[in-house]
């Protein structure tokens, strides 16, 4: 039996924090999306739902190996330690059910809550929405975590994890954890690149410079 690749970083899993953070859907747009190499064995089987999703105010950079989202500054992002309104801590998204995880569809439902405006954006990342079961949420949390180098409140975090609105195919809004590359990450790729036009990992077509791709981890 293959076994399931490392984290980029040999850490030991976050410890455990007093309060559980809210029980949003993630919203992946690189490696943990479906056919993304870190998809199977950190989602499959533990998810309810899933369905393609684009989230506005971010650039999407080249790795290499896996991808960066960097805020834009066209739309503002809550931090993971945020609460949000007791209607949003229900069980979002159970509109559609994740074929492969052999789940029925569930009953439409769209977010009551105002999202940020996207008039004007021009930005967007494009990815999916996926909803872990109840049983699997914190497990799946502590792995993707793990694997994207969360650190709270250390400015050498890889990634952020943050709150945002996706945009679901029909347009609603639905409020999502995201990785966000981490503030020296961002100015990195800010400063390196190169973007990936379009904001679409699973079609990307860029051409890495040589000091960029020795830089960074795969």
């Amino acid at each position: 039996m293959t076994e399931p690749p490392a984290p980029r970083a040999a850490l030991p899993l976050p410890a455990p924090v007093a309060a559980s953070p809210e029980r949003l859907p993630f919203f992946v747009y690189g490696t943990l999306r479906p056919g993304g190499r870190h998809h199977a064995w950190a989602l499959r089987g533990r998810t309810r739902a899933r369905e393609p999703a684009r989230m506005p105010g971010l650039a999407l950079y080249e790795g290499p190996g896996y991808p960066y989202a960097v805020e834009t500054g066209t739309a503002r992002s809550d931090t993971a330690a945020d609460t949000a309104s007791p209607a949003d801590r229900t069980a979002a998204g159970r509109e559609r059910a994740d074929p492969a995880d052999g789940n029925r569809p569930h009953s439409g439902r769209t977010d009551g809550n105002r999202p940020h405006t996207d008039r004007g954006h021009g930005d967007w990342v494009h990815g999916d929405l996926v909803w872990p079961t109840d049983a699997a949420y914190p497990d799946v949390l502590r792995t993707l975590d793990a694997l994207e180098e969360y650190r709270p409140g250390r400015p050498d975090t890889l990634y952020e994890r943050v709150v945002r609105h996706a945009r679901r195919a029909g347009g609603h809004p639905v409020r999502a954890w995201v990785y966000l590359a981490g503030p020296a990450l961002a100015a990195r790729a800010r400063a390196a690149g190169p973007a990936i036009a379009g904001g679409d990992w699973h079609r990307r077509d860029v051409t890495l410079g040589a000091s960029f791709r020795s830089s960074e981890r795969d």
